[in-house]
């Protein structure tokens, strides 16, 4: 039998026809007609006479995606914008192009086909060639799949980023005379009308969130590793529905990193301006309720570039100061109410009343003893040690716990510590330290509310002008104790 010369693709007002090979492809019915269809027939239907929705499946090699720079599947039903340059997709081209040997002695990239979901079309018709030819090429095909699409009602309706990447580092190889050695799996729907129902429906699954990825990928073994010693190291979600066996509550990763950003030095110095005579503290970008995404993200990226220029990431330089960041927050929380009590608010002459403003019980019931909540740092557990007779919001902790940062120095290493003269354990001085800063900021939630003083840059600005004078009394009276 003469071989078939044909193109791998084609063209016209209406239609795309993208010729692939391939050499396994696997036709799936319609399950509901192909029951009833055996019921009557001791054989499997003519795919070609078959009038109800079909599946193929196949394999296809990512060189033959690379048809030309202009040339692209259609993909107009597809509902997303497809953004190359986003980290995931930066996984997907790396992860296409890592040839590095794995531990079963095979390039990374030939596991693509595995790692990666594929692309989905829909097609008005699919056809099974054999023994074809490509034009301009001599190998001979033994079996290629044809494809014919609507330009403007079918084409790819998911993995469309999966599909340019792959098609911009194919077209890079090509003119490289390089060869890209990977699969990736189609999966192509044929005589299903209801297009635009089935690209939402392939779009809007439940969405993986960036800490299970970078949970999986290990990117928070360092992390791990910092904080492995503290108490609520096990209490930690690093990945998507993660649960404590005996139902306490769990702490979101990016909440954790939130926090140690508080103390980044190299992505908010200390002081905005370096004068001599008109430093003005800066407040840190990611202060209160910044998404999850761009936490995580900026934590892997500072711990990619790390690793990268070899060199230990702002993480691990600051474990000298991590478990002082977080016994201080835990001090905040237990005496923040009993500080207010006592030196009462800033637009009053008299005692505070902490347990008269309403936030103090955003939750009504007591849930153990006279305690209405345990310790956001602690094990988890319902003990005196952890117990809170009021609630104590993050928003309201994070301007004082942030203010912190004044009181920290690096080394001639780049390694962060705690002043000279400063201790996080001195509960006494803290308390002394602090008593400003609660009356303040408890007085602007009482008037306003938690939330609008936990993204105030104007509250911010206090307590950190306000720490970096505790700064100098501190270095003064470090002076004179070593005269």
């Amino acid at each position: 039998m003469m071989p078939i010369m044909l193109k791998r693709f084609e063209e016209d007002e209406e239609n795309f026809i993208l010729r692939v090979r391939s050499d396994q492809i696997t036709t799936m019915y319609n399950p509901h007609d192909l029951r009833r269809f055996r019921s009557n027939h001791d054989h499997m239907p003519d795919p070609t006479n078959w009038d109800h929705t079909l599946i193929y499946s196949a394999f296809v090699h990512v060189m033959d995606l690379g048809l030309g720079d202009e040339i692209t599947i259609p993909m107009k039903k597809n509902p997303r914008e497809q953004n190359i340059k986003t980290t995931p997709s930066r996984r997907i081209a790396q992860s296409l192009k890592n040839t590095e040997i794995a531990e079963d002695g095979r390039p990374h990239n030939q596991a693509f086909y595995l790692l990666n979901r594929g692309i989905v079309l829909v097609a008005h018709t699919v056809a099974i060639l054999h023994d074809v030819v490509f034009e301009n090429e001599t190998d001979l095909n033994p079996e290629v799949l044809e494809i014919v699409m609507d330009k403007e009602n079918e084409g790819n309706i998911d993995g469309g980023h999966t599909y340019k990447i792959i098609k911009n580092t194919v077209m890079d190889y090509r003119k490289n005379e390089e060869i890209l050695d990977a699969f990736v799996r189609f999966e192509i729907t044929v005589n299903f009308t209801d297009v635009s129902r089935l690209a939402e429906a392939r779009n809007t699954s439940a969405q993986v969130l960036t800490r299970s990825i970078v949970n999986l990928q290990g990117g928070f073994d360092i992390l791990k590793d910092l904080l492995s010693n503290l108490p609520f190291a096990n209490r930690i979600m690093y990945k998507q529905f993660e649960k404590m066996e005996d139902g306490s509550k769990m702490l979101p990763v990016e909440n954790i990193i939130r926090l140690l950003d508080l103390f980044n030095l190299e992505r908010t110095p200390k002081y905005s301006s370096k004068s001599k005579y008109s430093r003005k503290p800066s407040v840190p970008p990611m202060k209160w309720a910044s998404g999850a995404d761009p936490i995580i993200k900026a934590y892997i990226q500072e711990v990619e570039s790390a690793a990268e220029e070899e060199r230990d990431s702002e993480y691990v330089k600051m474990a000298g100061i991590i478990p002082g960041i977080f016994s201080i927050y835990t001090f905040l929380e237990k005496n923040i109410p009993d500080i207010y009590n006592r030196v009462g608010a800033t637009d009053s002459n008299s005692s505070g009343n902490y347990a008269l403003i309403g936030f103090s019980k955003s939750d009504k019931k007591e849930i153990y003893k006279n305690f209405r909540n345990i310790t956001t740092y602690s094990d988890g557990q319902k003990t005196t040690l952890n117990g809170m007779k009021f609630d104590v919001p993050s928003g309201l902790v994070h301007p004082i716990i942030g203010s912190f940062r004044m009181l920290v120095t690096k080394d001639d290493d780049g390694y962060y510590k705690w002043i000279d003269g400063f201790d996080p354990d001195h509960h006494k001085e803290l308390e002394e330290m602090i008593e400003p800063l609660v009356s303040y900021l408890v007085t602007k939630a009482r008037n306003e509310n938690v939330d609008k003083v936990a993204k105030s840059n104007e509250h911010w600005n206090y307590c950190l002008l306000t720490m970096d004078q505790v700064r100098q009394s501190i270095e003064e009276r470090e002076n004179v104790n070593n005269e």
